[in-house]
């Protein structure tokens, strides 16, 4: 519903959306369900050997593995009286993304960017790609010499970071400030969803239900350097209860009882626990100013952005939790052609989440 729904709904803004699970019969009965998806039956990603380097073999056709499954049974525990239900529904991704980067190649690497200073010759139309770059010394604001930086001008602890976490290139390009690689990256989604329904017929005047719901789902983005991948793992429960006791053919009253409880996170290889510690790194130390100048706790932990594809995905520390607990009754009251819903709903809910636009940082230059 989207508007005009009625005064019980109006708690929040927006559509509402109401489900309805089916209670179990006297009968047993039983369904499996399968829906398959597979790069057998599509053509590869345009992009993928889109202008191969020269000497570069065509890649395999991206990955593509779509799994959605499942099955729904449901039954009686006491005839006519006490009815059971549940529901499983998974879903398995394994989908592969085209990515491309520049990783530096070898010399650039080392220091040595003579070739940028000549300019390499486009053999499509004889001039050059772009015109020449000289490196300058920021001290003297002279170039370089030979566009060389000498090995004692780098830090000791950007080479620790380049030699840690930047791949090499793994081809070269006419143009070599082209990109350096691509790759399909597979991008894995489990997910596991459960539901239980119980149903109880108490008497003419009384029934009662109950359900549980929770949902056990990964999510993996990873990318084409293999050090920042950003996990999501979640995990969310829903329980919910309801009585309706019929007084007459004029009013029905109904009492419904839920907890919601989420619990959301993102992950990285190096905000999990695992004693990674930014200041190893060796390019300074990081704190936190505002806060006692205090360092980063093991949530905060990863690497700065730093560029050519090196730093942390996250954007901020990815703590999400959030419990909802609801009670609610409703009387439904019938005169003649008209009718009557009141009741009130009481609602706690708490919230802790955890966010920064840049928690590990950001380097400059």
């Amino acid at each position: 519903q989207t508007n005009a729904y009625s005064a019980e709904y109006g708690f929040g803004g927006g559509a509402v959306v109401s489900m309805t699970m089916k209670s179990g019969t006297n009968d047993l009965h039983g369904t499996l369900f399968e829906f398959l998806r597979n790069d057998k039956f599509d053509a590869e990603t345009y992009f993928l050997n889109f202008e191969l380097a020269p000497g570069r073999e065509r890649a395999k056709k991206d990955k593509l593995r779509r799994n959605q499954f499942g099955l729904v049974l449901s039954g009686p525990l006491i005839k006519n009286k006490t009815f059971w239900a549940f529901n499983w529904e998974a879903r398995r991704d394994r989908v592969e993304n085209v990515q491309t980067a520049t990783y530096p190649h070898d010399t650039y690497r080392a220091g040595d960017f003579s070739e940028l200073a000549r300019g390499t010759i486009n053999p499509a139309t004889g001039r050059l790609f772009r015109a020449p770059i000289l490196i300058y010394d920021p001290f003297t604001g002279d170039p370089f010499v030979n566009n060389i930086i000498p090995r004692s001008r780098m830090h000791a602890g950007a080479l620790n970071v380049i030699e840690k976490y930047l791949p090499r290139a793994e081809f070269r390009q006419t143009d070599p400030l082209d990109f350096t690689v691509r790759k399909g990256i597979n991008q894995p989604i489990n997910t596991n969803t459960y539901f239980g329904r119980l149903d109880h017929y108490i008497s003419d005047r009384d029934r009662v239900f109950g359900r549980i719901a929770f949902d056990r789902s990964r999510t993996d983005n990873n990318f084409i350097n293999p050090n920042f991948p950003v996990f999501t793992p979640s995990a969310v429960a829903n329980i919910a209860t309801q009585w309706i006791h019929t007084f007459n053919q004029n009013r029905i009253n109904e009492l419904r009882v839920g907890v919601n409880i989420s619990d959301d996170t993102l992950e990285s290889l190096h905000n999990t626990g695992g004693g990674f510690d930014v200041d190893s790194l060796g390019i300074g130390e990081f704190r936190v100013p505002n806060d006692g100048n205090r360092k980063l706790i093991p949530r905060e932990q990863g690497v700065p952005l730093l560029g050519f594809t090196i730093g942390e995905r996250i954007n901020g520390n990815g703590l999400d939790r959030m419990d909802t607990w609801q009670i609610g009754d409703h009387l439904m009251l019938v005169k003649g052609r008209h009718n009557l819903r009141v009741g009130g709903e009481l609602y706690r809910v708490s919230m802790e989440r955890a966010g920064a636009n840049l928690a590990q940082g950001r380097v400059t230059w």
